[in-house]
């Protein structure tokens, strides 16, 4: 009886086995979906680009989001441009699918694009100082900057594309002689991030001067574009600085409310020696430190808060001794002097 059971089984799996349709063969084809751009804003638009491979034995390239299709292409280089992104942070996905000769289908890679709610909106600070479109910061070869885009509240992605141009009126660089863009160690988003060094080029002699405009672009929205102008010079030495303030004696007495411009002078310098400084009062209560109304930019304050420049204005409010002190931005020299505020 057992016997009769397992030939009974036998010849049951056989005959499964008979008619059981064979699965049908896979295409050779391989396909990967990318978006370009991945992060884009309400109302913006991405293209989808799908590389398939071999491209010779392709038919079409369908593409879909989510199951819905948005159109055919059986031409190389396989894209569809996509728009119609309404919803603030939903992530879209799509897929692309490849038929090929014969018929076979192979389905691509799934791409997101996140959607933001408006275009980008940011400030880039060069060094210590925010920057304006097209102003000028003058460094030295042997310095390295660093650079920051600050995004508003709310923006989807920080990622920056920074790229180094000539002035419009200087001929096309070579090699680095523009200096180059590197990553901060260790940040994942390279020189993508939101912050990265400038290395200004490397000058031979002191009578030269390179001028580079540094340009800070948004990734998320391209037309968001941030520049400044860089003067890179060879960096020169002094024994010292010094400050004079106008219309002092010698004991340096200073009317109550009374603004006096004081200004470094380089002490037996060699080469090319900028001289800004920043500048503190020993006890900020005594006074105010401004920047003098022709200064043209070079006095200003930099994101800690601190005044900086060649010359500043103090104006005493209160009596008694305070020391007005400037840090030399060149090379760490310093000097102080006192100042006796009087009636």
């Amino acid at each position: 009886m057992k016997l009769l059971r397992y030939l009974g089984l036998l010849g049951l799996s056989l005959f499964v086995a008979c008619v059981k349709p064979p699965e049908p063969p896979k295409s050779p084809l391989v396909v990967s979906l990318k978006a370009s751009p991945t992060e884009v804003i309400v109302g913006g638009l991405t293209v989808l680009q799908a590389t398939v491979t071999p491209s010779s034995d392709v038919a079409e390239v369908e593409f879909f989001d989510g199951i819905s299709s948005l159109g055919k292409d059986s031409s190389s280089p396989f894209e569809m441009v996509v728009s119609g992104f309404t919803e603030v942070g939903v992530p879209k996905a799509f897929k692309a699918v490849a038929t090929d000769n014969n018929g076979l289908k192979a389905e691509g890679l799934t791409a997101v694009a996140v959607v933001a709610v408006k275009p980008t909106n940011f400030q880039l600070t060069f060094g210590d100082f925010l920057t304006e479109d097209k102003g000028l910061e003058v460094i030295f070869s042997s310095e390295q900057i660093e650079l920051k885009a600050t995004y508003e509240a709310g923006t989807v992605s920080n990622r920056t594309k920074w790229t180094l141009q000539p002035r419009p009126a200087d001929p096309a660089p070579t090699g680095d002689s523009l200096g180059t863009i590197v990553a901060i160690p260790g940040d994942p988003d390279g020189l993508l991030s939101s912050k990265v060094r400038f290395v200004p080029p490397q000058i031979a002699d002191f009578g030269t001067t390179v001028f580079t405009v540094l340009e800070a672009q948004s990734v998320q929205d391209p037309t968001q574009k941030r520049t400044v102008l860089v003067a890179t010079r060879k960096k020169g030495t002094q024994d010292g600085i010094a400050i004079v303030m106008e219309g002092s004696s010698n004991n340096q007495q200073r009317p109550l409310g009374v603004p006096a411009t004081s200004v470094i002078d380089t002490i037996n310098d060699f080469g090319s020696v900028d001289n800004t400084a920043v500048w503190q009062l020993s006890d900020p209560t005594f006074g105010t430190l401004t920047c003098p109304s022709n200064s043209g930019g070079s006095c200003r304050f930099n994101t800690r808060g601190e005044i900086v420049g060649r010359q500043v204005v103090f104006t005493p409010t209160k009596l008694g001794k305070v020391r007005l002190i400037a840090d030399s931005q060149h090379d760490g020299r310093s000097d102080s002097i006192e100042v006796t505020v009087v009636p």
